[in-house]
């Protein structure tokens, strides 16, 4: 009989098996342990505790341990910040910019408001030296904070350039005509353009409430605080003017944001400027220079007396050496809180008797970068090949056949033009295309008009087409084309396509296939440079900054630390520890760092230095001072070297739907500089190293600008303007490389005329059989997605068979793709001396000179223009954007009070006794009533009475007038030349 076992089911309870010690008694346990007792945990965090009384050994110790001293390091950061970060008062003032949004907001006002608690302001303690345009430093004592205040107006240029030094923009919006007029044209352009830039630490200031009612006043200020939450972010803080002390209490609390492109370097905002005329009076250009000294505090990294300093709009300098700069702080009355006394731009003063200086760093011409900014060009280092005698027969036969053709094209010319027509060969064929839409018919002199109406515009009495207008819709016309056929170019009838894609060639894939980067180089890139490894030279030149930074905080540490501890060596209350810390900036501030650093001149930042720059033109450099406030940065090692930049460029929102072409002339906001280039664009293709080229700036998306430029480390902003001023695109930097390869690409496209299978008979590709043999080994696509190759050709007017890999239809369109490498230009006429000249006659028997319209095709003019002081005898050469030569002349002289009159003449005709000017009301005849009038035939006369309403009027004249005489109503005006539209100063 089978036993049976009972199985319980799943609601039965299971008790949980004591199984401790694997079996073995509590008891047991008690007794094995031997009357041990655990002793009490220690918190690692209690103070004057360590390491080894915790007993902790190992990896946990060390990683306690190694916490420990991070904590340490933060916390000695954080006090230095406080004691010598922007804005303290041992440290660097924080930069605001003031920038208005219009005309009518009230700058100086919002300047008073913001110094009026200011309990000193700092003052340069050197004689001679002039304050620079709207800059005052105010001392808080109260909140031990300082403050440099930028006046820069609603100006775009200067609202840049103070951007780029700023910590603090307050953007003011005026309300005191309410919500119109508060935000003008050009203030949404600042917004855009130093948005695009780099936008430091936002305030928005609402000005002009107290003037309306309360509850105006609200929706007002609702508005304004809308308004700087869509453009800044709701994190924007925002003041109103009339609260008092709001703005100052905001200003003094804000902690800046880092800008990381400007951090990498050092750099400056000058509060005061001396010039020192030196020995070698003139430069190339016959400009005179000499030494300059600028005043200001060091900011960013330290500063190396080696390293070159570029001023924003002046050039490039070496500096002969760095002193400390001393300041007199002026104890300031409530009522005179801003002083507007006008002082001379820059003060001359003499070389000798200069005061004795605390030099910190002196220039050794050893170590010291140069100003060579091209490379050496070395005609014979490039390829010397022999030609074999084949070639040179060949050669020869090539050159005669030349001689002829170029004798028969120039018969009937003379040797100054045939000497022009040799070169045209070298001319771009897309250059060669536009030509005739460049030539520009000569208008007639003409002062004659039929209108009154007059306003600012200079050919305001001239119905005429402006060419900018033409130009501008072709271009259009243009771009819309290639959008609708990208790349597809006809084949010229009057010359051979092997002649006219000469330069071309077939490539079976733009992503697979190779092209070698060193080939067929243009003359241009024997002038730049090219670095093995860009960014192992990057990496260096952005350590050694980084490097004198950290030598700097530990030498500051250090010196702090023994301050300390003398003052508590000779007990002293714990308060002073302050004073102890302004000593070591002291003693800081008047010595270089240790020579253990490894590398000699270096200066700390953040100190208030006088840099001494050598070889600085005058005239560019007051030029710079009206313009605005004097910016100036420091260069890393090899940012003086010309190469190839490539930017990633995004088109701005104001310029949508406006045409832009590649290879026209713009000018570059990067960084610290400004250039003028005539960039390429192409695509961002990651996928292969041979890039598209795109003829214009797409609509949409991001593009790459390759352009000629200075070599320019990462991050970096930029900025592209047209000249007249308008922004164009905005973007950073991708790389220095001078091997990328961008292709222009044209496609040639032909109809099947006869389709059998995969057999087509192609036609309007070519126009001749050799063309055909010529382009035989280049492969065909349709754009259906078929492949193919040219079989034989047909007839002698350009029809060839074709072979498709697959059954090609009727209605497909068969293409041909060739590629040729293009390259970026070098701008065509100097940026340094731009302007818009008037032209007027030379009359001697008058000081009054009559404006011409035009340049006259024969003859002398007179061309005013404003510009720099030159002394006679100097020569001239007047060139269009274009470099087309227009003029060439003498310096008549320096006269400013040259008066250029623009003269206007309504006309009108003798009726029965009535005389009708083209005018068409009584009131206009009252109005010209006192004008002589005069006639074509040599009378004078005036106006007597009017007659009806429609501007009819009797007349008395000198003498009897007749039928067929022609009345005159002579006006004049003064004109004016005009400055450029874009500041031409780029260097």
């Amino acid at each position: 009989m089978t036993s049976h076992h009972h199985r319980s089911g799943p609601l039965k309870q299971k008790n949980k098996k004591h199984k401790t010690g694997r079996h073995e008694s509590k008891t047991l346990l008690a007794r094995r342990r031997g009357g041990k007792v655990e002793g009490r945990r220690v918190s690692a965090c209690s103070s004057g505790s360590s390491l080894s009384s915790m007993g902790l050994t190992g990896q946990k110790a060390a990683r306690l341990q190694r916490q420990k001293q991070l904590r340490g390091n933060k916390r000695e950061e954080m006090l230095l910040q406080r004691r010598f970060g922007l804005g303290s008062a041992l440290g660097p003032p924080k930069i605001v910019a003031l920038v208005g949004l219009s005309d009518q907001a009230n700058l100086i006002e919002v300047r008073q408001s913001i110094l009026e608690d200011a309990s000193t302001v700092e003052e340069s303690q050197l004689q001679d030296v002039a304050g620079l345009k709207n800059c005052t430093i105010g001392v808080f004592n109260q909140h031990k904070q300082k403050l440099c205040v930028v006046d820069c107006g609603c100006n775009l240029l200067v609202a840049l350039d103070a951007a780029k030094v700023a910590d603090v923009i307050v953007f003011v919006l005026s309300m005191h005509n309410g919500a119109d007029g508060g935000l003008s044209e050009e203030g949404v352009r600042i917004v855009s353009a130093v948005r695009a830039q780099g936008l430091p630490t936002t305030v928005g200031l609402i000005q002009g409430l107290e003037q309306h009612t309360p509850k105006c006043q609200t929706e007002l200020k609702k508005l304004g605080t809308k308004y700087f939450a869509t453009e800044f972010g709701e994190s924007a803080k925002v003041a109103v003017a009339n609260v008092l002390g709001q703005l100052s209490r905001v200003l003094i609390t804000l902690s800046p944001k880092v800008i990381h492109w400007r951090e990498a370097r050092s750099y400056m905002l000058a509060t005061a400027a001396t010039f020192v005329p030196g020995t070698e009076m003139h430069t190339q250009q016959g400009e005179q220079v000499g030494e300059l000294q600028v005043n200001g505090y060091l900011r960013g990294k330290p500063l190396s007396v080696n390293q070159l300093i570029h001023i924003t709009d002046v050039g490039t300098f070496q500096l002969s050496r760095i002193t400390r700069g001393v300041v007199r702080q002026v104890q300031r009355e409530k009522v005179n809180v801003v002083m507007n006394v006008k002082r001379p731009i820059v003060s001359v003063v003499p070389q000798a008797g200069q005061d004795a200086e605390l030099v910190l760093a002196m220039a050794d011409p050893a170590l010291q970068e140069d100003l060579r900014f091209e490379a050496e060009y070395d005609p014979f280092a490039a390829e010397q090949t022999w030609p074999t005698n084949e070639e040179l027969a060949e050669a020869e036969v090539e050159a005669k056949k030349q001689r002829h053709a170029e004798a028969a094209a120039n018969i009937g010319a003379s040797s100054y033009q045939a000497a022009w027509l040799d070169g045209e060969d070298d001319v771009d064929e897309e250059d060669r295309m536009k030509d005739t839409e460049e030539e520009e018919d000569s208008a007639i002199n003409q002062d004659f008009c039929k209108t009154g109406e007059d306003d600012d515009n200079d050919d305001d009495d001239m119905f005429m087409v402006d060419d900018d207008y033409v130009d501008q819709a072709q271009k259009r016309k243009d771009e819309d084309k290639n959008m609708t056929f990208p790349d597809e170019v006809d084949t010229p009838v009057d010359q051979p396509a092997r002649v006219r894609f000469a330069r071309y060639r077939g490539m079976k894939s733009l992503r697979t296939s190779a092209w070698d980067p060193k080939e067929s180089l243009p003359a241009d890139y024997s002038r730049l440079f090219q670095f093995a490894d860009f960014a192992m030279v990057q990496r260096l030149a952005l350590a050694r900054g980084k490097d004198a930074e950290r030598a700097m905080k530990d030498q500051l540490r250090r010196k702090t630390k023994i301050q300390q501890t003398r003052f508590r060596a000779s007990s002293m209350a714990m308060e002073d520890v302050e004073d102890a810390a302004s000593v070591a900036s002291l003693s800081l501030a008047s010595e270089a760092l240790p020579e253990e650093f490894g590398e000699m001149g270096y200066v700390p930042s953040g100190v208030f230095v006088s840099l001494h720059l050598k070889c600085v033109p005058v005239l560019k450099l007051q030029a710079r001072i009206q313009a605005g406030p004097l910016v100036m940065g420091a260069l890393l090692k090899h940012e003086n070297r010309l190469s190839v930049l490539n930017f990633s460029v995004q088109r701005a929102s104001s310029f949508g739907g406006e045409t832009l072409k590649s290879k026209e002339e713009l000018s570059f906001h990067c960084g610290f500089r400004r250039f003028a280039g005539k960039p390429v664009f192409s695509d961002q293709s990651l996928k292969s190293d041979q890039h598209l080229f795109q003829r214009f700036l797409p609509q949409s998306g991001w593009s790459v600008a390759t352009v000629y430029g200075p070599v320019t480390f990462q991050p970096a902003s930029l900025l592209l303007f047209k000249p007249n001023g308008q922004l164009v695109a905005s973007g950073t930097l991708k790389n220095v490389k001078p091997d990328r390869v961008v292709l222009k690409r044209v496609i040639i496209t032909g109809t099947p005329v006869k389709v059998k299978k995969r057999k087509a008979v192609i036609r309007y590709m070519f126009h001749s059989p050799e063309d055909i043999r010529w382009f035989k080994p280049v492969e065909l696509a349709t754009k259906h997605g078929l492949t193919g190759h040219i079989k034989e050709s047909l007839g002698t007017h350009g029809d060839f068979k074709a072979v498709f890999n697959k059954p090609i239809k009727q209605h497909d369109t068969v293409c041909l793709h060739l590629y040729k490498r293009v390259y970026p230009k070098f701008p065509t006429m100097n940026p340094l001396f731009a302007g818009k000249p008037v032209f007027s006659d030379q009359s001697l028997k008058s000081d009054q000179h009559l404006f011409q319209r035009f340049l006259p095709q024969s003859g002398w003019s007179v061309a005013t223009v404003y510009g720099p002081v030159t002394f006679q005898p100097a020569s001239l050469l007047l060139f269009k954007p274009n470099g087309q030569l227009v003029a060439s002349g003498t310096l008549k002289n320096v006269k400013p009070d040259r008066v250029v009159l623009k003269r206007v003449i309504i006309t009108g005709k003798e009726t029965k006794g009535r005389y009708t000017l083209h005018v068409h009301s009584p009131e206009d005849i009252r109005w010209f009533k006192p004008v002589e009038l005069a006639t074509k035939h040599g009378l004078t006369g005036h106006i007597k009475e009017s007659l009806g309403t429609h501007g009819d009027f009797k007349a008395v004249f000198n003498k009897p007038i007749k039928q067929h005489d022609t009345v005159c109503l002579h006006l004049y005006k003064r004109v004016y030349p005009k400055f450029p539209a874009m500041y031409p100063l780029s260097n």
